[in-house]
């Protein structure tokens, strides 16, 4: 990986990763989550944001979140809202992944203030999100954490976490220094032969890229269903609010002549799935020749030029 891609990343910070464990984690998983977790960790997922850059016309807001028919989500779609969106399913989710992360770390022998510091920074991240500005802190200890000089190395270590990110933790990219602790800990308590940092490192890798795979398969579900059925439903759904919009955005951004595709919403609506999907490229074509008409017309208008042609 570059080490410019995060322009927060000083080069210390870059070499404060266990990059070897997450090699070791990453050619551990089947090829197709080799290549869904390499998505992930680059922000290269199929989210509604990246669809967006490729296509204007797709939609880039979060289709799970809380929404009317008016008022899209104000969340737009990327990795770190899918692992932070507040649909009911994908919150359960996420806090079944916390408590096997837990259970992960408490298999390995982990120290429970150890454990206790990891659970709350990504804790403290999944519920820091925000629509606009920027994220609070996370900060160490909690209020409800007796903490004690002897915890001074949980702290440096958390504290590094922090500056690589704990978005980046659930990526894999972990400090070194959660390894050294966990260590010098084995070392002290004469731990199994096969008990050792990088052994630890790669096991937690793995338990916090489940989070994302579990909630990467359900966001997929939700967007388009689970199965055929399913499927058929929500495409149902989706086209009938595209032609909604459509009835409400688009009468007046297409020649006099194709008035006559608008009849009624409820007419349009209540026609075959195949005939709303064909009436939307009707509205689509006749927009796009008005567009093009009215350039001819005047090929440098002082405006911003003519809206972008809805799905």
């Amino acid at each position: 990986m570059d080490k410019e891609c995060h322009a927060h990343w000083t080069p210390e910070t870059f070499d404060s990763i266990a990059w070897l464990s997450y090699q070791s984690a990453l050619k551990k998983l089947p090829d197709f989550q080799q290549t869904r977790i390499i998505k992930f960790s680059h922000g290269w997922s199929a989210t509604g944001y990246r669809l967006n850059l490729i296509n204007n016309a797709e939609q880039d807001r979060c289709p799970n979140c809380p929404r009317s028919n008016r008022l899209p989500s104000p969340y737009v779609e990327k990795e770190n809202h899918i692992l932070r969106c507040i649909h009911p399913k994908l919150t359960e989710l996420r806090n079944k992944g916390l408590l096997a992360l837990d259970q992960t770390l408490e298999r390995l022998d982990t120290p429970v203030d150890l454990s206790t510091a990891i659970i709350h920074g990504l804790t403290s991240w999944f519920d820091n999100d925000r629509s606009y500005g920027p994220e609070p802190a996370v900060e160490w200890p909690p209020p409800t954490f007796q903490y004690l000089e002897a915890h001074a190395h949980i702290q440096e270590a958390f504290e590094e976490q922090c500056v690589i990110g704990w978005d980046e933790f659930l990526r894999g990219r972990i400090s070194t220094k959660w390894g050294s602790i966990i260590q010098d800990f084995y070392t002290k308590t004469n731990a199994k032969e096969n008990q050792n940092r990088m052994a630890w490192e790669v096991t937690v890798i793995k338990s916090t890229w489940n989070i994302f795979l579990s909630c990467w398969q359900l966001r997929n579900n939700l967007k388009h269903g689970a199965d055929d059925t399913e499927n058929k439903k929500i495409r149902s759904l989706d086209i009938d609010q595209q032609v909604r919009n459509a009835y409400r955005q688009e009468r007046n951004h297409v020649a006099p002549e194709h008035q006559g595709l608008f009849t009624t919403l409820h007419i349009t609506l209540n026609t075959s799935l195949e005939h709303k999907i064909a009436w939307l490229y009707s509205i689509r074509s006749a927009k796009s020749a008005w567009i093009n008409l009215l350039h001819q017309a005047d090929p440098n208008p002082t405006d911003d030029g003519a809206p972008a042609i809805p799905p």
